[in-house]
């Protein structure tokens, strides 16, 4: 279907791995027809998000900010899954894993939110401030790591040993996780936003 199209822009040569992704989907329970009514449709729509992408990157991303919400609604749970998975020799309940996933990733939003205010006094020279405000981003950075640590050796009465162990592993597979997910939403973004 990408062919149909007969002029050839630099969103066609930027992203011809996308574009040609979009024109290779096909559905089973659609007819030749429909698939290709929908090949078309997915084309458009991806050659669309793609212009305003690279017209605009600063108001794409702000519009993209809206969804992440859904998606750390979507991580918490297989983080959750992660953890049981990981401490299957101590006996808890997925919901137990799925409590202390919430409790973190709500401390990890504000945690953000404070480093992003903190951002904000960074370049201010009056009095110290901007100083001052880079040591509370950098302890703000660190402490992240250390309650996301702490958490869970508490949570679940681990020794230091089983904790760092459990955290190493659930911090890797989590950020794997993390990464494939990102990088599903934002396909599905470019495609369906």
């Amino acid at each position: 279907p990408a062919a149909e199209f007969t002029e050839v822009s630099e969103i066609d040569e930027d992203f011809a791995d996308v574009l040609e992704f979009t024109s290779s989907v096909t559905l089973p329970f659609l007819d030749e027809q429909g698939n290709h009514n929908l090949q078309l449709l997915l084309t458009a729509h991806v050659r669309s998000n793609l212009e305003e992408l690279t017209s605009d990157p600063r108001d794409f991303i702000v519009e993209s900010l809206e969804y992440v919400t859904f998606f750390m609604l979507f991580m918490m749970p297989i983080l959750a899954l992660l953890q049981q998975i990981i401490l299957v020799l101590f006996p808890r309940y997925y919901v137990e894993h799925l409590v202390l996933t919430v409790h973190n990733h709500a401390f990890l939003l504000l945690m953000i939110f404070i480093t992003m205010v903190l951002g904000i006094f960074e370049n201010v020279t009056l009095a110290y401030i901007g100083v001052v405000a880079e040591w509370l981003s950098a302890i703000s950075a660190l402490w992240i790591f250390v309650y996301l640590f702490l958490s869970l050796k508490r949570y679940f009465q681990l020794g230091w040993f089983t904790a760092t162990l459990a955290f190493s592993i659930t911090s890797i597979l989590y950020t794997i996780a993390l990464a494939a997910g990102m990088f599903l939403f934002g396909m599905l973004f470019v495609i369906f936003a």
